[in-house]
């Protein structure tokens, strides 16, 4: 037992000595999770247009729900790749004007802590008609912070 206790006496020290020392924290620590409600701007490459600002919430069970400022709602899941990174899988119809569904978009988000609530994010969407068939690709980045 005083093993045990000294252990973790050593281990609570070496903590504080990492955080007290600058430079050496990570900005991502392990215990990062994803899970919450998330606002997300990206910046789409291959358009002329602002910045789309959108919604994310990312549930414990890996749900991923998507909604931005266009109109668009998306539904996935989410999955950690890695100490700092995780990457968010979804689809979101199109519609026109009148409400007819012109294609799908299958989009893939990398994201990578920046901070304990802030994330860089790449995007990856390709564009389906209804039949399926891929019509184009279109790629963005830009940044996260948790807001709930």
């Amino acid at each position: 037992m005083t093993d045990r206790r000294n252990l973790l006496r050593m281990s609570a020290l070496t903590g504080l000595v990492a955080v007290a020392v600058p430079g050496t924290a990570t900005a991502a620590p392990s215990s990062t999770k994803p899970v919450g409600v998330w606002e997300v701007t990206l910046v789409i490459k291959e358009q002329q247009r602002p910045a789309e600002v959108s919604l994310w919430s990312l549930g414990a069970d890996g749900l991923f729900l998507h909604t931005s400022d266009n109109g668009g709602t998306g539904f996935g899941r989410w999955e950690r790749t890695g100490r700092s990174t995780f990457t968010a899988r979804y689809r979101e119809y199109v519609f026109s004007t009148s409400g007819v569904v012109e294609g799908q978009l299958r989009v893939s988000e990398e994201c990578t802590f920046t901070g304990a609530d802030r994330v860089d994010v790449a995007s990856t969407a390709d564009f389906h008609t209804p039949d399926g068939v891929l019509v184009g690709t279109f790629h963005a980045a830009g940044t996260g912070v948790r807001v709930l």
